[in-house]
């Protein structure tokens, strides 16, 4: 299995570690991991890292960056943004090793909750269509064009989906299409 992270921080220093922990945290889970620094719209991304000094390029293209999860990175020394849950969560430069990785921990599914999702067995077919090309990291635009629907459509077939199969957050529902290779 494989996944894509897009990381997008001036400090080469700080992104060197941060791919070593990322490579470390999934390489444990049996997780391949593929660090991109150029960002590709057609490219869905299980987790994106974006410096505070590089948001302004990437928040209007929010759904360019086609991330699950993105986090912000924070100077250490001012607090820019305190918001943290949903899609957008926070990372300190100068946070510890333990709190970064309780922070991945939380978007990452656990194998418990595999056991609380239903069986695909009631996805209509273009719903499946459309999870297997989001499985394999295609963009709704990119889903849309191959299925000849508007990306709005294709965004419709996965919620509904996610709702069947008893998924509340799309980072999870992500997570479980990979390791399951469903539909």
């Amino acid at each position: 299995m494989n996944i894509k992270i897009f990381i997008s921080n001036d400090d080469k220093f700080f992104i060197q570690g941060l791919t070593y922990l990322l490579h470390h945290y999934f390489n444990e889970k049996g997780i391949l991991v593929d660090i991109e620094e150029s960002l590709n719209g057609n490219v869905h991304y299980y987790l994106a890292f974006i410096g505070i000094d590089n948001l302004s390029r990437y928040l209007y293209a929010r759904d360019m960056v086609g991330a699950d999860t993105v986090f912000i990175i924070q100077p250490e020394d001012t607090l820019l943004l305190n918001r943290s849950g949903g899609t957008m969560r926070m990372l300190q430069r100068n946070q510890s090793i333990s709190a970064f990785l309780q922070q991945i921990h939380e978007v990452y599914l656990e194998p418990h909750r595999l056991a609380q999702v239903k069986q695909p067995h009631s996805l209509t077919l273009r719903e499946k269509d459309v999870l297997h090309y989001y499985s394999i990291g295609y963009s709704n635009v990119k889903i849309g064009e191959l299925l000849g629907i508007h990306q709005k459509t294709v965004s419709t077939h996965k919620i509904k989906a996610m709702n069947k199969l008893n998924f509340k957050h799309k980072g999870e529902f992500r997570r479980w299409l990979i390791d399951t290779h469903c539909p």
